[in-house]
């Protein structure tokens, strides 16, 4: 019976491995190139749009995550609505003239990403 269960343990770790052996490596899991051109939804919370305000400024800034987590933390009140449809001087009120324009750029760009990658963009009307 002890041979038995040795056996039944041993098989079951030779499987374990050959599972692991198809996983993919965390280092392949880290980044993905299309994460900083997902926009926050239209009715996402103001923390929503905080939070991508810092992975956006942190990724394409090179800004360091301090500096872009305090300038995300003044957009306080709007909604991914407002994220999309505030002027520029909107974001020099919130952020300042400096980081304000470079705020609205980012965003922005972010913005025409999303639309060249939609179908329409791309293939226009039939």
């Amino acid at each position: 019976m002890t041979a038995t269960v040795q056996r039944d343990a041993s098989s079951r770790k030779n499987s374990l491995s050959e599972l692991e052996e198809g996983l993919p490596l965390y280092a392949e899991l880290q980044y993905t190139e299309a994460l900083p051109d997902l926009l926050p939804r239209a009715k996402a919370s103001p923390m929503e749009v905080s939070d991508f305000l810092a992975y956006l400024l942190t990724n394409s800034r090179d800004m360091s995550t301090e500096g872009a987590r305090r300038l995300a933390a003044l957009w306080t009140k709007g909604t991914g609505q407002e994220l999309r449809s505030y002027s520029p001087a909107m974001y020099f009120e919130i952020f300042g003239k400096e980081d304000g324009w470079i705020v609205y750029r980012e965003v922005h760009l972010a913005l025409h990403r999303e639309k060249s990658t939609g179908f329409w963009y791309k293939c226009g009307p039939c």
